[in-house]
């Protein structure tokens, strides 16, 4: 038996459709600005986009199926707008509208149909909790939460627990129970670690907005800050490496304003912001290298796979970079155990472990990029367990894992039988 921990390091060597380490633009569709984006699995993707500001134009849900290559619009919103969207698997997904006593839409099998609810509160960011059926809603300083995927909805304003100490602009779920959240404008940093009946700050009167941040491991955490005008315009990245209790400035960058940070690995992060800035670090924030982009539209998000990355921004601006996830990569299981057994193996295996009840959807990745297996695993009594059979020919493959707390990925050596 063969255990993956946060020591592990695996190499893995995707080839994608472009030359490694470029941004590419992708033809997205529309002009709209682009605000939210969402992966279930490595080819299936969604995006949200806003109105802009001529009233006109319907916000709208665009679609990939070859891993954000190609896009088209699955769902179009004249009035209100649309303001969340998240996607337990490639089928089954919510998306929220702006306006108070508005709709939330959900759907089953990928956009195809929809299924309109009422609701009768204004609902802000939207986050997956449990990757069955548990939502949470950030709606300024309260929250709520659906346990049967979205039907019915219960706010925190009907009762004491969960109020948020402020508006929030991140969130990140680090396990079951403990919860980071980043205030914009506080500004603060905050933490539950009960699942969010209390929400502790760690941190607060930060001089600056804060727009963005994460946890790779539950300890090593990232945030960027921006300045409250512009004149002159700065972003600074601070860094902690005791769970968010005390944070060091690691770096300040002028004439840019930082809106999004996500992670690989607890060394090697991005982030991406105004005039179609993106930065990246390979040693845990110690240098950072600019990176061009080919664009000077505003970049609002970023999303990290195995092997690529996709920023999305204003004017209906995509971002493919296929070399981001090429290179030596680091395991970081501090919240999931997983065995996998036996590895190497003849092309059956088992994977299980603990993933503190959430599901798991399991993907493995030829040499080439090409998925060659793909499921979804139901947790049971906290744990995911499952055996994998493959036909596929001997020779080096990548097992990426998804959970709600976050990826793995494991290189699996398959031999003749």
């Amino acid at each position: 038996m063969k255990y993956f921990r946060c020591s592990l390091i695996i190499l893995i060597s995707l080839i994608s459709h472009d030359a490694k380490g470029q941004w590419t633009i992708i033809n997205s569709g529309t002009q709209n600005p682009l605000m939210q984006i969402v992966f279930p699995d490595p080819i299936t993707g969604y995006i949200l986009t806003s109105k802009p500001m001529d009233t006109t134009t319907n916000s709208l849900v665009l679609k990939t199926t070859d891993g954000g290559y190609h896009w088209s619009a699955i769902l179009s919103k004249r009035q209100g707008g649309l303001a969340g969207i998240d996607f337990l698997n490639a089928d089954t997904g919510v998306v929220i509208s702006s306006s108070n006593s508005d709709t939330i839409y959900k759907t089953y099998d990928g956009g195809s149909n929809w299924i309109k609810i009422k609701k009768h509160y204004d609902i802000g960011n939207l986050f997956h909790m449990n990757s069955v059926s548990e939502w949470i809603y950030l709606r300024g300083q309260h929250w709520g939460h659906t346990f049967d995927g979205g039907l019915t909805w219960v706010d925190s304003t009907n009762g004491n627990s969960g109020i948020l100490p402020l508006i929030t602009t991140d969130f990140q779920y680090l396990n079951s129970t403990t919860i980071i959240g980043f205030g914009g404008y506080g500004p603060e940093v905050f933490k539950s670690v009960d699942a969010g009946i209390s929400w502790p700050i760690l941190l607060n009167n930060v001089p600056n907005t804060i727009n963005s941040g994460c946890f790779p491991t539950s300890m090593l955490g990232f945030y960027v800050s921006n300045s409250q005008t512009n004149t002159p315009r700065y972003s600074e990245i601070f860094k902690a490496v005791d769970g968010g209790v005390n944070w060091n400035q690691i770096d300040s960058i002028s004439g840019y304003s930082i809106n999004c940070i996500r992670y690989v690995d607890s060394d090697t992060l991005y982030a991406v912001g105004s005039g179609g800035f993106i930065v990246k670090t390979v040693n845990g924030g110690n240098t950072w290298i600019q990176e061009s982009s080919g664009t000077t539209q505003v970049l609002t998000k970023i999303i990290l796979q195995p092997n690529k990355a996709i920023a999305i921004g204003d004017s209906g601006t995509i971002l493919i970079n296929p070399g981001v996830g090429t290179g030596v990569i680091k395991i970081n299981t501090e919240d999931n155990m997983f065995t996998i057994y036996p590895n190497p193996n003849t092309g059956t295996f088992t994977l299980s472990g603990n993933t503190n009840g959430r599901n798991a959807v399991i993907n493995v990745f030829s040499m080439l990029g090409q998925i060659v297996y793909s499921d979804f695993v139901e947790a049971t009594n906290g744990d995911v367990n499952r055996q994998i059979c493959l036909n596929v020919p001997a020779g080096i493959y990548v097992l990426w894992i998804h959970t709600g707390n976050g990826e793995k990925v494991v290189q699996l050596v398959i031999n003749s039988k």
